[in-house]
Parts: C-alpha cells; sequence; structure tokens
C-alpha cells in the first residue's frame, strides 16, 4: 500500500500527518543514483495523461466525500446524535 499513500481513494483510507516528523533528513550522497526520465512516443503521453486525469477526478471525489463525513462527526453531539445532517 505504500507505493499509493498519496491516492486514498484506492482503499478508502485517510492518512495523516505527524509532527514534529519522526524522521529527518542528512547532507549524505544518495545511494539511488541519478535516473534519467524515459522517453514517450505520443500515444503512451495521453494515455498517461488520460491515467492522471481519471485518477485527479477520483481523488477529488474521495476528498469531497472526507470533507462531508468530517464535518458531520464535528457536528455530532455529546450524545452521539448528529446535529446538522443534511
Amino acid at each position: 500500500m505504500d507505493d499509493f499513500i498519496d491516492q486514498e481513494w484506492r482503499h478508502g483510507i485517510i492518512v495523516k500527518g505527524l509532527l514534529p516528523y519522526p524522521i529527518f533528513t542528512t547532507d549524505d550522497d544518495s545511494t539511488i543514483g541519478k535516473r534519467k526520465k524515459p522517453k514517450f512516443d505520443i500515444c503512451k503521453k495521453l494515455q498517461i495523461e488520460f491515467f492522471k486525469g481519471v485518477e485527479s477526478l477520483k481523488n477529488r471525489s474521495f476528498k469531497r466525500k472526507k470533507r462531508k463525513t468530517i464535518a458531520q462527526y464535528k457536528s455530532t453531539s455529546p450524545a452521539g446524535r448528529v446535529l446538522n445532517r443534511r
């Protein structure tokens, strides 16, 4: 799942952050090395852009639903009843 951590809608998991960061960066040299970006033909580029567009729409839809869910939890009374259900 860590390959898709920025794609919350794939698994329906809301990702939270932690501050201060438990991991920090150093000025050491990278062990990954320099990578060259592959060259794609126009069909492959269009396919990639189409996929990115579909994923963006899924992301927006998920975030809209997430905002509604969070707003619903914030509007719950101490007794557990929802106050502002639309």
